[in-house]
C-alpha cells in the first residue's frame, strides 16, 4: 500500500495525499475528509523512510530505530530479572510504537562500554540505564543523541540528560505513610549503604521523620547486597531482633529486603506487623510473597521509560532540554490497608 493506492482510493492527487501527511495546511477539508476515510478503511502508516519533508514527529528520524544499553554483560535475562525492568521497558516500549519507532537492546561490556559490533548508522538515538557512558565509548556515538535513565542525578545527569526517580521523595513519603499511622519511634532498613540510591531514599526518610519528631533507628549493610542479597538480609534481621530499641514501625529502602528480612524474621518480630511495614520500588514479583500485602513507594518506572523517550526525542528535533535532569515523583501505593499518600501541613513541619 503506498500513497499512490490512497490517492486513487480516495479519487485525489497523489501530492494532495502528500501534503496530508506532510503540509496539512495545504488541504483543504473535504479533500482531507475523503483522504482521512481511505486511511482509515485501509489502516495505512505512511514509512518513516519516505524521502520528501517531514512532519513534527518524525524530524531527526533517519533509521527508525532507538537503542537501549543495559547492563550485564550482555545476558537480558539478568537484566530483566532486576525489580521494575519490565515496567520500565513497557513504558518505553508504549512511547516509541506511539511515534513508529523500533526498540533494539543493546547489552554493555565491561564498565558500561558500547558493544564493539555497535554501529551508530544502526539508530537514531541511544538510552543508557543507570548513568552515563565511560570516555572510551564516546567515539562509537559519532553525534547520536543520548538519554540516560534511572541514574542518580549526581552522579549519571552530570554529562548526559537524564530521567529518573525522585529518591529522596520516595522516603519521604514513607515517613509520612508511618507518621499518619501515629508512629514515634520507627526503623529504616538499607541494605547497602555503599549504594548512592538507597542513601537518598533514607536520607528522605530521616528528614520528614526527625522533623516529626520521630525517633529512628537505621539498619545497614555496607557493599555485600548486590552480590548476596540472603547474607545482608541475615543480617539486617539480626541487627534488628539485637537493637536497643523496638520501632513499631518501619520503612525498607527495596521491597526485595521487606520480604528477605521478614522471611529471616518468621514473619514479624518484637510486635511489628505488616500493616506497620513500608516498602519501596511496587516490586509485585516480591511484595507477593507476603500476606496481607503492605505498603510500599512506586517509583513509577512507566512514567520514567515514557519521559526518557518524550526527552530523546525532542533532542532528535534538536530542541534543548529544559535542565539536565528530568525527575519523576513517586507515589504511595497503600496496600490493603487504605492508607491515604497525602499528609496535612499542620502534620509535617517541611
Amino acid at each position: 500500500m503506498t500513497i499512490a493506492d490512497i490517492a486513487r482510493m480516495a479519487g485525489v492527487s497523489v501530492s494532495s495525499v502528500s501534503n496530508y501527511f506532510n503540509r496539512p495546511g495545504r488541504v483543504g477539508a473535504a479533500t482531507a475528509a475523503r483522504i482521512r476515510a481511505a486511511v482509515a478503511k485501509t489502516g495505512f502508516v505512511p514509512d518513516v523512510h519516505r524521502p520528501g519533508p517531514k512532519t513534527g514527529e518524525r524530524i531527526g528520524v533517519k533509521t527508525g530505530n532507538i537503542a537501549f544499553l543495559h547492563p550485564g554483560g550482555g545476558l537480558l535475562r539478568r537484566f530483566l530479572a532486576r525489580p521494575g525492568i519490565p515496567r520500565l521497558l513497557e513504558g518505553i516500549e508504549r512511547a516509541l510504537e506511539a511515534r513508529r519507532l523500533r526498540l533494539l537492546l543493546l547489552g554493555a561490556g565491561e564498565g558500561g562500554a558500547l558493544p564493539e559490533n555497535f554501529d551508530s548508522r544502526s539508530c537514531d538515538g541511544l538510552i543508557v540505564y543507570g548513568g552515563a557512558l565511560p570516555v572510551s565509548a564516546e567515539g562509537l556515538l559519532r553525534g547520536v543523541r543520548m538519554v540516560s535513565c534511572c541514574g542518580v542525578p549526581e552522579e549519571g545527569g552530570a554529562t548526559d540528560p537524564l530521567v529518573t526517580w525522585d529518591g529522596v521523595r520516595a522516603g519521604e513519603i514513607a515517613a509520612e505513610f508511618l507518621f499518619r499511622q501515629g508512629h514515634r519511634r520507627v526503623a529504616v532498613f538499607n541494605p547497602d549503604a555503599t549504594d548512592a540510591e538507597y542513601r537518598r531514599r533514607a536520607a528522605g526518610f530521616r528528614r520528614i521523620a526527625h522533623s516529626c519528631r520521630m525517633e529512628v533507628t537505621e539498619f545497614s549493610v555496607p557493599g555485600i547486597s548486590a552480590h548476596s542479597p540472603a547474607v545482608a538480609n541475615r543480617i539486617l534481621a539480626g541487627r534488628f531482633l539485637h537493637g536497643p530499641n523496638a520501632p513499631t514501625g518501619a520503612f525498607f529502602c527495596s521491597d526485595g529486603a521487606l520480604t528477605g528480612v521478614w522471611r529471616e524474621l518468621g514473619g514479624g518480630a518484637r510486635g511489628l506487623e505488616l500493616r506497620h511495614v513500608i516498602g519501596c520500588g511496587a516490586d509485585d514479583a516480591a511484595l507477593i510473597q507476603l500476606a496481607p500485602r503492605p505498603a510500599t513507594v512506586d517509583l513509577c518506572f512507566e512514567e520514567v521509560g515514557h519521559r526518557t523517550v518524550e526527552l530523546l526525542c525532542a533532542l532528535l528535533r534538536g530542541e534543548e532540554p529544559p535542565g539536565r535532569a528530568v525527575i519523576v515523583r513517586p507515589v504511595l501505593r497503600p496496600g490493603r490497608f487504605g492508607e491515604s499518600q497525602s499528609v496535612s501541613k499542620s502534620q509535617v513541619e517541611r
